[in-house]
């Protein structure tokens, strides 16, 4: 019987629930974002990645999303790009990656997919919630937003996927879904698992 003590770190057996989204098995080195993105979701990852930041071991990021708020992936995407931890984040998108998921998969230091994974790219939108009304003022407020996040998008993603801007503005007009192999050609992932 081996009475010395085995050799235990604060993320041992700890399981994260933070949100309806986000999930984490912080001794496996694991976070899941799972459904909507939305402002919890960010925090819950702020959370996870602070409670891991002690150790340099790679971490991933499994996503299975359908997209949400493009403010918060923005964010997460920039967590995951700050250099702010000792550790690299592996991005893998396990069913699909919509919308804003696409921008938080494009902050890994690896981009994988599953194989019949799918990702899909197109403008920004508003959603109107619970009967909200605008004025014409409102709607050119929200215009120059969404032209400002289309533009930050294209920038962005003419980054990782060194595309010329106007093709991604041309795909982002389409609608464009990629399965693993067409997102792979694209520059948007970098391996199939």
């Amino acid at each position: 019987m081996n009475d010395k003590p085995q050799k235990r770190t604060k993320c041992d057996g700890e399981k994260i629930s933070a949100d309806s989204t986000v999930h984490a098995d912080l001794e496996a080195r694991m976070i899941c974002i799972f459904g909507e993105i939305t402002p919890a979701s960010h925090l819950a990852m702020i959370d996870c990645l602070n409670r891991l930041s002690e150790f340099d071991t790679d971490v991933t990021v499994y996503i299975n999303s359908q997209g949400g708020n493009l403010t918060s992936a923005l964010a997460i995407y920039d967590m995951f790009t700050s250099g702010r931890y000792p550790f690299r984040i592996i991005t893998v998108a396990t069913g699909q990656a919509f919308s804003a998921a696409l921008i938080i998969l494009q902050g890994g230091h690896e981009r994988k997919m599953f194989r019949h994974a799918k990702l899909l790219l197109h403008r920004p939108r508003f959603t109107f919630s619970g009967g909200d009304s605008l004025d014409r003022g409102d709607l050119k407020y929200e215009d120059e937003m969404l032209q400002e996040f289309e533009k930050e998008i294209c920038e962005l993603l003419t980054e990782k996927t060194g595309k010329k801007i106007a093709a991604i503005y041309k795909d982002m007009a389409t609608e464009k879904i990629f399965t693993a192999k067409e997102a792979i050609d694209y520059g948007l992932a970098d391996e199939i698992i």
